[in-house]
């Protein structure tokens, strides 16, 4: 295909993009609207997580919590962990993808430049973006804490062996 041709094929597709961009369902700009999804944790489960973790970690740091009790808070932890990790994963893709259709629109121009649906689908996008953004944050603050909570318990764990291995004791044989 020539230079030639292959510009009058960028300028013909170009216009119908975005034609098909602003005429698409309310999928896309009306997502910022709502909900992000009804199978992404929304903020009240955030801070249950968030709750839980200060919990466990407050339990593993005030007394000398069992092995039990630890296996059911690393039990606990984990499946927070999986959670936060595919709900920050989907959140990232989804922000990738509202990236390229804000990247599909070009840079932003000054104001009065653009018409009215195209600013408004933008306004839309860009909010979207921005909470996809936070959202992946709060999962990755998750996971962090996550990890710094099973450092605790497994270091309460090792304290709670060595105490148990090196601490003198009557033998049978010095009877």
């Amino acid at each position: 295909m020539s230079k030639l041709t292959k510009r009058a094929l960028v300028r013909t597709l170009w216009p119908l993009l975005i034609a098909i961009l602003l005429a698409a369902p309310a999928s896309v700009g009306g997502a910022a609207e709502r909900p992000s999804s009804s199978l992404s944790p929304n903020q009240a489960t955030i801070e249950a997580w968030d709750a839980d973790l200060d919990r466990i970690s407050a339990r593993a740091k005030a007394t000398d919590t069992g092995t039990q009790e630890e296996r059911k808070h690393r039990k606990r932890l984990q499946s927070i962990a999986g959670s936060a990790f595919i709900a920050g994963r989907d959140a990232a893709a989804r922000a990738s993808r509202v990236r390229g259709l804000l990247a599909a629109l070009g840079p932003k121009p000054k104001q009065g430049e653009e018409a009215a649906s195209v600013q408004k689908r933008r306004a839309a996008l860009e909010a979207e973006l921005s909470n996809l953004e936070g959202r992946t944050k709060q999962f990755n603050l998750i996971l962090a804490k996550t990890k710094q909570v099973l450092g605790e318990l497994e270091s309460r764990s090792h304290q709670r062996l060595k105490k148990q291995l090196f601490e003198r004791t009557v033998t049978p044989i010095s009877y």
